[in-house]
This record gives C-alpha cells, sequence and structure tokens, in this order.
C-alpha cells in the first residue's frame, strides 16, 4: 500500500507532468484500459527481441495501443487521474520527489497536418509561455518509429523538477503518445539514462 506521504510526492509530480504536456489538451481518456504489470520480476534476465531491442526490463505494462517496461524496483502508481494512461515510479526514494515516468495520449485527428516535429515546436512554445526551460532534446528512432524529445525544469514552491518529454506519434491512429520523465532537477543527471532505458522499450501494439 502505498503511504500518505507517496501519494502527495506522486501527486505533485503527476500534476507537474500534466501541466507540461497539455498542449492541446485533448488528451485521450476513452475506453482506456489499466496498466499491468507482468509476474516477471527480475532484473537479471532482461527480454530481447530478434533485432536486439530491449522489450522487458523487468516489468512490462501494457498501456492504450502500447507496452513500455521498467526495473524491477518500479511499480505502478495506480493513479486515478483519468488524463494519464500510465504512472510509474522508482521505489527507491531518495529525494523529496519520487522520479517517476507517465503517459498520455493526444488525439490529433483534427489536425491534418500534424506530425511528430510540429507537435514538438507547439510543445515547445506552450511550455515557454507557461514558464519553463527548455531545451533540445534527442530525435531518434525508437523501435522503428521516429521520436522527437526536449528537456525541460520547472520552479514550483522551491522544488526544481526537470524533465524529458519523448513524443511517440502514430501516424495510424493520429494520436501522440508523451512519455515524460520527471525527478527533482538535482537528481536528472543521475538517473536520466534509467528513464532513457524505460522509454527505449516503449513499443505500439
Amino acid at each position: 500500500m502505498i503511504s500518505k506521504t507517496l501519494q502527495t510526492r506522486l501527486k505533485k509530480m503527476a500534476l507537474l507532468g500534466l501541466v507540461s504536456i497539455s498542449v492541446f489538451s485533448l488528451a485521450a481518456c476513452g475506453g482506456k484500459k489499466k496498466s499491468k504489470g507482468t509476474t516477471n520480476k527480475s532484473t537479471e534476465m532482461t527480454e530481447v527481441d530478434s533485432e536486439g531491442n530491449v522489450v522487458n526490463l523487468g516489468n512490462l505494462y501494457e498501456g492504450t495501443g502500447y507496452t513500455i517496461s521498467a526495473p524491477s524496483n518500479w511499480a505502478d502508481a495506480k493513479t486515478s487521474n483519468e488524463s494519464l494512461d500510465l504512472m510509474i515510479y522508482d521505489t527507491n526514494i531518495t529525494g523529496d520527489f519520487a522520479r517517476n515516468l507517465n503517459i498520455i495520449i493526444e488525439d490529433l485527428s483534427a489536425y491534418s497536418s500534424m506530425d511528430a516535429d510540429k507537435y514538438l515546436d507547439a510543445a515547445k512554445t506552450k511550455l515557454v509561455q507557461s514558464g519553463y526551460a527548455v531545451e533540445d532534446g534527442e530525435n531518434k528512432d525508437i523501435n522503428g518509429v521516429y521520436t522527437t524529445s526536449l528537456i525541460y525544469s520547472y520552479t514550483t514552491n522551491g522544488y526544481v523538477v526537470k524533465g524529458q518529454q519523448t513524443y511517440f506519434y502514430n501516424e495510424g491512429d493520429k494520436k501522440v503518445y508523451i512519455v515524460t520523465f520527471a525527478c527533482a532537477e538535482e537528481e536528472f543527471e543521475t538517473y536520466k539514462e534509467v528513464g532513457n532505458e524505460i522509454i527505449n522499450t516503449f513499443q505500439f501494439d
């Protein structure tokens, strides 16, 4: 059972994530299936597909139209926030905030000319207007999907939060899957590779 202190930390992080990625305010909620951790809790045996991509770091989660994996010391926050399709967190908490990763899905079918690069530009503009410090992240293919990303930081209530957002655009359903890894700023450089390992397991169904 999650303690009240941890619930507060996770809630704060979830709210920060939501503020940062609400570009078009079209987060998909309908028909969402709840994420499920697999029974495989081993970090000693990672699953790799035929092309050498890591598909399971220990805990595999099924979201709406995708799977993503995290090490076995990460857990499902089981948030009731309907805007979040998935929220997982590192149970080894070392600071005031739990390191976490959340996923929001935005339906862009009303924007006929939208793609990953255009969404990134819109996200940058929104974040800067909201008072965030923003820098370019890495654009790369992840499991056959072209992705764009950015790094942001934001100060609230005396805390500085830093995160990375990676945008997976699905041409088939015209939706962007926004994967956000966030933590306290002072922990970002230490844990960003863990965040990237998790993000790199994201695959569409």
